[in-house]
């Protein structure tokens, strides 16, 4: 299905159009793209004998095909993985010099695309219509000179445009731009240095100096906030009533906080259905504070391994009691209390609860320290709240852009597995990242069957070329692995026949039948009447019937 940007008539290039240079078709055709919600880029040219340009094409940002290279995926590495922008877009201008050598001319212009256009909202996001002019970057330059952070320099900015969305660029440009002014002066930087110090010993001559030649050369939601005079039990209580309210799924499977007593106790008579963890960080951070030097040097370890490790709560319980006992730690009262409460933040008590790997409020502090560069104890109320929007504005604007990049990049894949392949097109490109890591790591398994008995078949997994590493065993109840079996059967029965009126019907027919029978199974069964034989006979039909 071919997409048409939606435009106003002056801002579409025509055949025959002229331009008095390549700078002005540029920026007419990208100043399209920015209106119809597509980037774009410089393509092939083509000069003649005395290097001018006598044609030059402008493309679509998702012209052209990704083609794979070795190596590049960094499977588990911390390294950014870009996703896949190319599409094939078909989508160019093209224009040629005129004959009179002072104008180019639009030879041909292709609109149509391959791919949904950009939102208006997001257009500003797309790199072609980035850019950190000479102005700003002058004033970027004197910012930095006075010790403004960069990620402060965007504030000045913003305040300057009337908001991020016209800025004009991103944070990570600015980034990028300091990053080539450090790179302009690779190699130079320290010639300019000497200089400046012959300079002061000219000027002074007190000033010693010594240089020495060398000639060797990677998202948290914020879904509400409140104000609060105090952290009483009353006013947190408040607090989750009024957050509740404002919550239309109901509340939160699961929290984690610290161990404050006010916010324990409300969110107890709050939220009492909600598992309320303790975040463990807080907690394992206090051991070297709470134990003896001594202790912790020589147990520490254990103990990390003990919290982190352990696999079921019984595993945890042994090893805790078996670290204490060595440890001479039994009279310890916070060992006492953090084990009465560990069902609060030791993983193995919590595998049933979905938590998206997450074991501490970290993300909270993170937020925290965020928002401190906005607000401060000396703003006023309304100041505060001014102040406190701006940096939401900030967040959403991360967010905005994040979905961008969901949108307009694909994620490379590591295998033809069509598991693989479908996750990518449900989850964002970090969720996916994170999947394709542990799916990764599959190959990586060694699963074998060690004995079966009438009911269960059991297995045994590790993991290959691993020293020390953990096996783990998994029994497999023989009647899901049948209920799997039939639900992938009937599955693809009913995808056959919902595509005519007549096998629909006649599915029909056949799986009422079968429910009738079973019924009758059930209740000869219940009265003793129904022998083994015509048991038999009836999964047999029944397994027929499906087929059909």
């Amino acid at each position: 299905m071919p997409y048409i940007p939606q435009v106003k008539n002056d801002v579409i290039p025509k055949i025959n159009q002229e331009f008095v240079s390549l700078e002005a078709v540029h920026k007419f055709y990208n100043n399209y793209g920015k209106e119809s919600g597509f980037g774009t880029r410089e393509w092939s040219s083509r000069k003649n004998r005395d290097k001018v340009v006598v044609r030059k094409e402008y493309v679509c940002c998702k012209q052209g095909h990704w083609v794979p290279k070795k190596s590049v995926l960094n499977i588990g590495s911390s390294k950014r993985r870009r996703g896949i922008i190319r599409e094939g877009c078909g989508a160019k201008l093209a224009v040629v010099r005129s004959k009179s050598g002072d104008k180019y001319v639009v030879s041909q212009f292709v609109e149509a695309r391959n791919h949904p256009l950009t939102s208006p909202g997001r257009t500003h996001l797309l790199r072609s219509h980035r850019k950190v002019t000479a102005a700003k970057r002058a004033l970027a330059e004197q910012l930095s000179q006075t010790n403004v952070p960069t990620c402060q320099q965007m504030s000045v900015f913003e305040v300057q445009a009337g908001g991020l969305e016209n800025v004009g660029f991103g944070v990570q440009d600015l980034y990028n731009t300091e990053r080539d002014i450090r790179s302009a002066l690779l190699g130079q930087d320290a010639d300019m240095l000497f200089e400046y110090f012959e300079i002061q010993q000219q000027k002074n001559s007190g000033f010693m100096y010594t240089m020495e030649k060398d000639n060797e050369m990677r998202q948290t939601t914020l879904f509400g906030c409140g104000l609060l005079s105090d952290e009483s039990n009353e006013s947190f209580e408040w607090l989750f009533k009024e957050w509740l309210k404002a919550m239309p799924g109901g509340p939160p499977k699961m929290t984690i906080t610290d161990q404050d007593p006010a916010m324990t106790k409300a969110f107890d008579k709050v939220l009492p259905i909600a598992h309320h963890r303790y975040c463990i960080w807080h907690i394992v951070s206090k051991f070297s504070e709470k134990i003896s030097a001594l202790s912790y040097k020589d147990h520490y370890d254990e103990f990390k391994q003990c919290i982190w490790n352990s696999e079921s709560p019984e595993e945890f319980e042994a090893k805790w009691a078996d670290v204490v006992q060595k440890a001479n730690l039994s009279s310890n009262e916070w060992l006492k209390d953090m084990y009465e409460i560990r069902e609060r933040w030791i993983p193995a008590y919590m595998k049933h609860m979905f938590s998206a790997h997450m074991t501490s409020s970290q993300r909270a502090e993170i937020s925290h320290s965020f928002f401190k560069k906005y607000v401060s104890l000396n703003n006023s109320l309304y100041d505060f709240v001014t102040r406190f929007a701006r940096g939401l504005a900030h967040i959403r604007h991360n967010e905005l852009d994040l979905d961008h990049k969901n949108l307009n990049e694909k994620p490379q894949l590591s295998s033809s597995f069509p598991m693989e392949s479908t996750m990518s097109e449900l989850y964002t490109l970090a969720i996916f990242h994170k999947f394709q890591d542990e799916h990764y790591q599959i190959g990586e398994c060694m699963v074998k069957m060690t004995h079966e008995d009438e009911h269960n078949r059991f297995y045994t997994v590790e993991r290959a070329k691993v020293s020390g590493a953990r096996v783990r065993n998994l029994l497999v109840n023989k009647s899901s692995e049948m209920r799997n079996k039939l639900f992938k059967l009937a599955s693809s029965v009913i995808d056959d026949a919902v595509l005519t009126e007549d096998r629909s019907e006649l599915l029909e027919d056949a799986l009422s039948s079968v429910r009738d029978k079973l019924c009758a199974m059930n209740l000869g069964r219940e009265g003793g009447n129904l022998s083994a034989s015509p048991g038999r006979m009836v999964k047999y039909e029944r397994m027929e019937l499906i087929v059909i």
